[in-house]
């Protein structure tokens, strides 16, 4: 037997072991998952954030989370992901790293954490949370000030 089919018989062999990870499969069996994408689009009707927003726009007025969270549990859900930063880089809880955050908006008082709100309901509902974080971020990218992850020079 060649020294390549017996690699491949290997990698074969032991591919057939492969087991799911616990995590995954707990994600796996939740099936039915609630995705909340509430941020400075939802004010101002735009598909697609630039990064450019006045973070003064953020400021709903008749905001409950429980309600949300209420409605996912009714409907079957077991889990509910939260876009807590788009791409336009508005952060939904107040962030030290950045001005471009409900900490800049009016939605009470600057003192506002969405993130917290929702997971503190979905605790409630006892429904998991998920939380989605874009690696893409216009607010930073598109200032000269900009702080990037990696320490690139602005270009």
């Amino acid at each position: 037997v060649s020294q390549s089919r017996y690699v491949h018989e290997q990698k074969v062999e032991l591919s057939a072991r492969v087991l799911p990870h616990p995590r995954q499969m707990l994600w796996f069996e939740d099936g039915f998952s609630g995705f909340i994408h509430f941020g400075p689009n939802t004010f101002t009707g735009r598909e697609w954030g630039t990064g450019f927003e006045n973070p003064a726009i953020f400021n709903p007025e008749y905001l409950d989370t429980d309600q949300w969270m209420r409605l996912m549990k009714e409907a079957g859900m077991t889990r509910v992901i939260m876009v807590a930063k788009h791409h336009d880089g508005f952060c939904l809880w107040p962030s030290r790293y950045t001005t471009h955050s409900v900490a800049s908006s009016p939605w009470q008082s600057g003192r506002g954490d969405l993130l917290r709100d929702v997971s503190e309901s979905a605790r409630r509902y006892g429904l998991r949370l998920g939380i989605y974080l874009s690696p893409a971020d216009l607010f930073q990218i598109e200032s000269p000030e900009g702080y990037y992850g990696n320490g690139s020079e602005y270009m």
